[in-house]
């Protein structure tokens, strides 16, 4: 990811780029959004008669939760997260996995990148509460925040954490 200043040509940069034989692709930085139609309260993460999708029972699904982070504390949903076994307990400034992401036992925050994937807007929270429900005993949630409390993020953030989850599995 390359931050240019605003007097740089950027088409002129792009093409120039893709002539580099050590750049595999080169493409703009999008502001990405999710609509969040209405801010969404910390404490119940499913609304009454809310559709609850049901899993294939039998061995553990996981499920990867790209959004606005999970509220990992709600005891609604503790039980259903996942955790990265090689990084837990947190131990300090170690990347004991050795994927680059420093303690990443409950997920990632890309927006801040950080450790703590904790929600900043409630939807990714109501999300999750869709998926972890009585009818879906062997889900485990992978909590990945990539979206702000507005719903924005970049591009980057998003493939970013898009790859995160393929790679945790």
């Amino acid at each position: 990811l390359w931050n240019l200043a605003d007097t740089v040509n950027l088409e002129g940069t792009v093409k120039t780029s893709k002539t580099d034989p050590k750049v595999e692709e080169t493409g703009f930085n999008y502001v990405v959004e999710i609509p969040f139609s209405q801010p969404f309260a910390q404490g119940d993460p499913v609304p009454p008669g809310t559709f609850m999708p049901a899993f294939p029972t039998g061995n553990e699904v996981k499920v990867a939760i790209i959004d606005s982070g999970i509220q990992y504390d709600h005891p609604d949903l503790e039980s259903y997260m996942w955790l990265n076994d090689a990084e837990y307990p947190a131990d300090g400034n170690n990347d004991d996995d050795l994927n680059c992401y420093t303690d990443d036992f409950k997920g990632w925050d890309f927006l801040n990148d950080d450790n703590d994937p904790y929600d900043d807007h409630g939807h990714g929270t109501h999300i999750a509460g869709i998926v972890a429900s009585d009818m879906n005993p062997n889900i485990s949630i992978m909590n990945i925040q990539a979206f702000g409390s507005t719903g924005k993020s970049s591009l980057f953030n998003a493939a970013c954490a898009i790859y995160y989850a393929a790679d945790q599995g």
